[in-house]
């Protein structure tokens, strides 16, 4: 099992204390009952250094050399891209564990390609945002690639940093075995 069932029976709590609320609430459920707050804060260190404050971790950022920085620690697309790999493979996990799929072990790479003529500051008209995104699902198990695919719409579904991209970029996935 890829999720400890202690944890597991923790989420599914979670999940029907939820459900219940909203039972409760009724149709005059107030939105504020299915929202849900995060919030973050930043700072320069030194030239473009930052040190970013969510929750109890500190997470730096930094340009590499070619871009003016120091090259100290990931740059914030880089850092973006690690939030949806990871969101993406925590919602793997919940999925893999909650259909008891034969799954011992998920990894995810993801490439970006970006149009960086963005920089010509109002010379040609590109949004400075990813064009297309290669994301490779790699798995250590006995169920066939068909039957995982299967779920791929929900792990979408239920990642809410996959669901904050842009529509434009292109999606494109693929799937290993290990």
């Amino acid at each position: 099992m890829l999720i400890e069932s202690k944890r597991m029976e923790t989420l599914n709590e979670k999940i029907k204390s939820f459900h219940s609320n909203l039972k409760e609430a009724g149709s005059s459920a107030s939105s504020e009952l299915y929202l849900g707050k995060t919030s973050i804060s930043c700072s320069q260190v030194s030239n473009f250094q930052i040190a970013v404050k969510a929750g109890d971790h500190t997470i730096k950022m930094d340009e590499p050399i070619e871009s003016a920085g120091d090259n100290t620690a990931a740059t914030p697309v880089q850092l973006f891209l690690a939030a949806f790999a990871g969101c993406m493979e925590i919602t793997w996990l919940e999925i893999c564990t909650m259909h008891k799929l034969n799954v011992s072990k998920i990894s995810i790479n993801i490439t970006s390609t970006m149009d960086r003529r963005f920089v010509l500051a109002g010379k040609a008209p590109i949004s400075p945002r990813l064009i297309s995104l290669l994301i490779i699902f790699r798995f250590e198990t006995t169920e066939k690639l068909d039957t995982l695919k299967k779920y791929l719409k929900k792990v979408e579904q239920f990642c809410p940093v996959g669901a904050s991209l842009h529509p434009d970029i292109e999606k494109i996935y693929k799937f290993e075995a290990m």
